[in-house]
């Protein structure tokens, strides 16, 4: 008979050990785990009108912080395409304020119509439609108070599938006679710069790094990538694009870097520690309202992508979820907390929580 012996308790790796293989103590554990949740519900002012609206992407700018919508209901007073909030105070991140409103509550939208577009629109066979300018990948600072965003142009015409006319890209400032932080814009005066058949860079995510902005963008639900130096945003022939190995001139050697999403973001954190410095947040295109949770040691990828909590409704608990987004700003990474938001349908809004997850080493070999 083989007595039994107690088995023994092998010691903790040493942190030099936990690092070479991935486990990095004292930041968010892998696969991510939510253990808790702090609500925050709409994004919305109780000082102003609630509007149905959807998107909700926040970008730093000028020393603000910006959340940016797209289809905004103004009531009685009409439907505007894009519209953007201020939020007033960092320490109530769902807080946010429209810097203009008319007086009949109609909130105009952040990047418009053309004299040419709004004299097209008005023609008699145009009649019932809407043009709609949609920027899912939110702003990029390239310097103090001057940024860029790259927007969806869309045909809108009730009752028929929304045409998809392709990506333009507009420059973003600040408005120094304001005080309240608005912001104007001006698109390119040269037309688009993609187009449907091909990726739509920049209209999924953005997001600067050193002097280069990296570009994502989709066909159907294929996520490529693509970057540009910050001085040449305007300006097609710098653009650059990720074959797999490399970046090259050729757009049609493109290789996805992610496959299946319909929204999301890229960005820098600390929240898996150093060697996993880019993170992603997004959605299927499945309509499962799950908020993924991914990581990366290059901002190319490779890609390694966790669901980790399934968003609800409020007004709209029987519609899926969509325009998954992360906050950085909005929540401590270094505390294993992350703010997202997401979108319900009409006549629903955008709704923000704070995820705690689980920190520690990792449970596998990653």
């Amino acid at each position: 008979m083989v007595p039994f012996l107690s088995p023994k308790k092998a010691a903790p790796p040493s942190p030099t050990a936990l690092v070479e293989y991935g486990y990095e103590p004292g930041h968010v554990k892998w696969p991510p785990k939510v253990i808790g949740e702090t609500p925050l519900g709409y994004v919305h002012a109780q000082s102003q009108h609630f509007y149905s609206r959807d998107i909700g992407r926040s970008s730093q700018f000028a020393g603000r912080v910006y959340y940016f919508f797209g289809d905004t209901f103004c009531n009685n007073a009409g439907v505007s395409s894009n519209t953007y909030q201020v939020v007033p105070d960092l320490g109530m991140p769902a807080q946010a304020v429209y810097p203009a409103m008319d007086p009949n509550g109609f909130v105009p939208p952040l990047i418009d119509m053309t004299s040419e577009e709004r004299a097209e629109m008005q023609r008699p066979e145009n009649e019932g439609k809407r043009l709609a300018f949609w920027s899912f990948g939110g702003v990029i600072e390239v310097s103090a108070g001057l940024g860029w965003t790259w927007y969806q142009k869309f045909v809108i015409h009730p009752g028929t599938p929304d045409k998809l006319v392709g990506v333009g890209v507009a420059r973003i400032s600040l408005d120094k006679d304001k005080v309240n932080g608005t912001l104007s814009a001006a698109r390119m005066p040269d037309g688009l710069m993609f187009y449907p058949v091909e990726p739509l860079f920049g209209s999924f995510s953005s997001l600067l790094v050193g002097g280069e902005v990296y570009l994502w963008g989709q066909i159907d639900a294929d996520v490529f990538l693509a970057r540009v130096p910050k001085e040449n945003c305007q300006q097609r022939h710098m653009y650059q694009y990720w074959d797999g190995k490399e970046y090259v001139s050729d757009i049609t050697q493109v290789k996805s870097v992610l496959q299946d999403f319909q929204q999301g973001q890229f960005f820098e954190s600390d929240l898996f520690g150093p060697r996993f410095p880019w993170v992603f947040v997004g959605v299927t295109k499945y309509g499962d309202s799950k908020v993924m949770l991914g990581k990366a040691p290059r901002v190319e990828g490779p890609w390694d992508v966790h669901p980790i909590f399934e968003a609800y409704g409020i007004i709209r608990p029987d519609a899926f979820r969509y325009c998954i987004y992360p906050h950085p700003w909005g929540a401590k990474a270094a505390e294993g907390k992350l703010m997202v938001s997401w979108s319900e349908h009409w006549h629903g809004g955008v709704i923000a929580t704070k995820l705690h997850l689980e920190k520690g080493q990792s449970s596998s070999k990653d």
